[in-house]
């Protein structure tokens, strides 16, 4: 009886011993870039521009170890006002008083970090003239836009199932190409969930953009992710800098009112 449980002990020794794994943590190969970020929505406050770098996949997310903290960096609009900019929070400068956006003006972001001279060039997009709004096949919604060559449009279905709003999460295109020489644009959101076709207001809400937001939506490809730099193809938008290490956006705003929606 010994001899059976002393081979039954050397054999669940070795068993386990062929079973263990050590865990040996790989370092993954990763671009290190300064990440850029800011948007400047028509008539509104000034939500500051942010200043993250990017981090090995092995360190989980947290943006006091992304943020940038150490940036100079000021705004120039139309060629006259300078305003500087100051740390606030996680990444994030803002001017030392409110500031609300210019309509239809250029806005420029001069910054250096690390050594890094930052440089982008955006205007804030002004008025937005939809001709009509139609809901086609049950499915989505059109929006005929008047056409500026300054900016592009995409557009997002709204329902109002009760009294909270439901909204898309993304643009279904974003529209001109350059190619095209309408006076008027055709502008698709995603298709409408069946759910709020019926019982519920729905509406149409048309987005202008700086001309270079087409290019960033293109490279998000079949991403839907709000995040703005995920799954990127080509990350060189309008950000120009000393160093190729820098990717970003910069890139002036404007939305429409909530725009009635017809049937086709």
């Amino acid at each position: 009886m010994k001899r059976i449980i002393l081979i039954y002990s050397v054999a669940l020794f070795l068993i386990s011993s062929c079973l263990s794994t050590d865990v040996v943590e790989v370092e993954m190969p990763y671009d290190k870039y300064i990440v850029v970020q800011g948007t400047l929505e028509k008539d509104s406050i000034f939500s500051g521009v942010r200043f993250t770098k990017t981090l090995s996949l092995n360190e989980p997310y947290q943006i006091k170890n992304s943020e940038l903290t150490d940036v100079t960096a000021y705004l120039l609009i139309d060629e006259t006002i300078t305003i500087p900019l100051h740390y606030s929070h996680e990444g994030i400068y803002l001017p030392l008083y409110p500031h609300k956006i210019k309509v239809g003006s250029v806005y420029e972001l001069f910054a250096e970090v690390l050594d890094t001279k930052i440089y982008s060039k955006t205007i804030v997009p002004d008025s937005i003239v939809v001709a009509k709004s139609e809901l086609y096949f049950d499915e989505y919604i059109i929006s005929e836009v008047k056409v500026n060559r300054n900016y592009v449009y995409g557009s997002v279905w709204e329902a109002y199932p009760s009294y909270n709003k439901v909204t898309a999460e993304d643009f279904h295109s974003i529209v001109p190409s350059i190619e095209e020489n309408d006076k008027y644009t055709n502008v698709r959101t995603v298709n409408v969930p069946g759910e709020y076709l019926n019982g519920s207001l729905l509406y149409a809400r048309v987005y202008a953009f700086d001309k270079f937001y087409r290019e960033y939506f293109l490279s998000k490809g079949n991403n839907q992710s709000d995040s703005l730099f995920s799954n990127v193809t080509s990350p060189n938008w309008n950000i120009n800098s000393s160093s190729s290490e820098v990717i970003g956006l910069f890139v002036g705003m404007a939305k429409s009112k909530p725009l009635i929606v017809s049937s086709n």
